[in-house]
């Protein structure tokens, strides 16, 4: 680890598990901890934490210990019967360029982006991708603007950077226009927004619930202008449309990556910790694609030997489909992850927060629909069937409840295998605010849940 992990924190005995692309473990001496820790200390309860789109360990270290510190501060009385541990995840994530998610935040860009900041964004990547397509794309960056064969060689080289996995979910939402279109055609098409985007984007509140719309509170002339700005001058101009592109293969790349880490990674260690504490309660939570590492790590290595029922699953504005627990939602196809429902892989609850507030749950699908062609009214709303479940909360899936977060002193009631949607508008801001006193207290009730 290329940081000092502190050992703990809140009072919170802090376990770290790194894993590298490969889903391997980098110091695999940190099981050993894990199952040392949980034997000596008498633990009751195992709670695992995985961080999602990340720069570097320094970042997920420091949401690991804001939300520690209010689970902490939350649990001073409650928790006084319990010895609870906490694992905390570490896995190679990156997160696309975020500037245009903060609105206004790139409208001062006149027109198109400017070449450092695509040369900027490319070497950032490093460490997370190979360095020959980094140093390809480095070398044609320059050139995109002028010359549609460096167009070509760009976008060639973008998607030598998407992994091939067996990942149906993220198969299927890979439009097959990003490898099929010609490579300048494609660049092209995702710097040019199309007016019925722009038209959806400013119309708000005429939306069923998409990119423009914020919360239950509705969207504010502030937020409508910082929607057109995310798809108006943000997105126009060829240096756009080739960080659009790489945008693209990084969030194609790191979702398929989180659910490899989850099943290849994460799901055998907490099998071989589970053989070692067979009476500990183990809890997993994620946030945006730490929320898919986690179902995936609940799902199991495979559909017939899954790691171990887990105790509770909490899903904190996770990124993968609204439809990942479903059942048929289309005509005979399940979610991705139903088979931790159906399969009762948890004993306990599963909890989702969801908001429209989300921007970046829903950047890949405007982007995305330029290459299917598809209707810009349906972007990431509860008829995208690209919608995602830290929007929307999971979809088409038998017992699922709909709520509200509720405040840090609310009472939640969770019970066995129930499912819960809460919609977090009123505390969830964006995509990464999700460390809160309310937060806490979802972590706080589902550890504490009497359901064995």
């Amino acid at each position: 680890m290329e940081i000092d992990i502190p050992a703990e924190i809140a009072g919170l005995p802090l376990l770290p598990l790194a894993f590298d692309r490969q889903q391997r473990l980098v110091e695999p001496e940190q099981v050993d901890a894990v199952r040392d820790h949980l034997a000596r200390a008498e633990s009751t309860d195992l709670l695992v934490l995985s961080h999602g789109w990340n720069n570097d360990a320094a970042d997920a270290l420091q949401l690991y210990r804001q939300l520690l510190t209010n689970i902490g501060e939350q649990a001073q009385g409650p928790w006084d019967d319990r010895e609870v541990a906490v694992v905390a995840v570490f896995w190679p994530s990156k997160r696309f360029a975020d500037r245009d998610l903060i609105p206004g935040g790139a409208a001062e860009l006149s027109g198109d982006v400017p070449t450092a900041v695509l040369l900027a964004e490319i070497e950032d990547l490093r460490g997370s991708f190979d360095d020959s397509s980094l140093d390809r794309l480095r070398e044609l960056a320059p050139q995109v603007a002028d010359s549609r064969e460096a167009r070509r060689g760009f976008a060639e080289a973008v998607r030598e950077l998407v992994e091939v996995g067996d990942d149906e979910e993220v198969d299927d939402e890979i439009p097959s226009g990003f490898f099929s279109t010609d490579g300048a055609e494609m660049i092209e098409e995702l710097g040019v927004p199309r007016e019925e985007e722009l038209a959806a984007v400013g119309d708000g509140g005429g939306r069923e619930g998409g990119i423009a719309v914020v919360g239950a509170r509705g969207p504010t002339d502030d937020a409508a202008r910082g929607g057109a700005a995310f798809l108006g001058s943000a997105f126009a101009g060829i240096r756009s449309g080739a960080r659009n592109a790489l945008n693209l293969a990084t969030y194609y790349t790191m979702k398929r990556r989180a659910g490899e880490t989850g099943r290849g990674g994460v799901a055998p260690v907490l099998r071989e910790v589970r053989r070692a504490a067979p009476d500990v309660r183990f809890h997993l939570a994620g946030h945006s694609f730490g929320g898919r590492l986690v179902a995936a790590a609940a799902l199991g290595e495979n559909d017939d030997d899954p790691a171990l029922p887990v105790d509770s699953l909490t899903l904190l504005q996770a990124a993968f489909s609204h439809h990942g627990f479903a059942e048929n939602y289309e005509p005979g196809k399940h979610g991705y992850f139903r088979n931790v429902v159906a399969g009762s892989r948890v004993r306990g609850p599963l909890v989702v927060t969801h908001t429209h507030n989300d921007r970046a749950n829903t950047w890949a699908y405007p982007m995305a629909s330029r290459l299917r062609r598809q209707r810009a009214a349906m972007f990431g709303g509860p008829s995208d069937p690209y919608g995602a479940i830290g929007s929307n909360g999971a979809l088409k899936t038998p017992g699922a409840e709909f709520g509200e977060l509720l405040p840090a002193d609310g009472d939640y009631h969770f019970g066995p295998g129930e499912i819960h949607n809460l919609e977090s508008s009123a505390s969830i801001p964006d995509h990464g605010t999700v460390t809160g006193a309310e937060v806490a207290n979802i972590i706080i009730s589902v550890v504490e849940a009497d359901y064995r």
